[in-house]
């Protein structure tokens, strides 16, 4: 008698969670920005996104840009972040839009200089980022620079 009620708890409980994984499943990848290389117009600035965690919201993947105070960049690794709000018009959450951000930051060994790139904005219901972007360049000879990056749209 036991054995069965143990068995049926067992039974119980597996069904259940098997249940709620797959609507948490199903959540998590509706709300992950989708993989892959997006491109800002112009050219100039791409960003790779190789993963993206939808229980932390931390994305992986690569920034690159063909210019900068030290030349063209390349910066791979934990380089953004993403959180979504509930979607009333789908009546959901983990749907775009939602506010995506990418925070790059380069120094060199010899520590001559360091360049930070900060990007904010949203991914769009399209699988475009709308995003605004600064730089801010510090060198050893003193030189200060903080700049706008524009307001851009990143296409896939």
């Amino acid at each position: 008698m036991v054995k069965q009620i143990i068995r049926k708890l067992v039974a119980h409980v597996s069904m259940t969670f098997l249940a709620s994984s797959a609507i948490v499943g199903t959540v998590m990848a509706e709300a992950v920005p989708e993989l892959g290389k997006y491109i800002a117009e112009g050219g100039n600035y791409s960003i790779e996104i190789t993963s993206a965690n939808s229980s932390n919201g931390q994305i992986e993947g690569t920034y690159h840009t063909n210019f900068s105070q030290a030349g063209e960049l390349n910066v791979t690794g934990k380089i953004g972040q993403y959180h979504w709000v509930y979607s009333n018009s789908q009546g959901k959450d983990g749907v775009a839009p939602f506010g995506i951000r990418f925070q790059i930051a380069v120094r060199p060994d010899k520590r001559a200089y360091n360049i930070f790139d900060n990007w904010t904005g949203a991914y769009q219901i399209n699988n475009t980022l709308l995003m605004s972007g600064v730089r801010s360049y510090v060198n050893n000879k003193g030189t200060v620079e903080v700049i706008s990056l524009g307001t851009k749209k990143f296409f896939k």
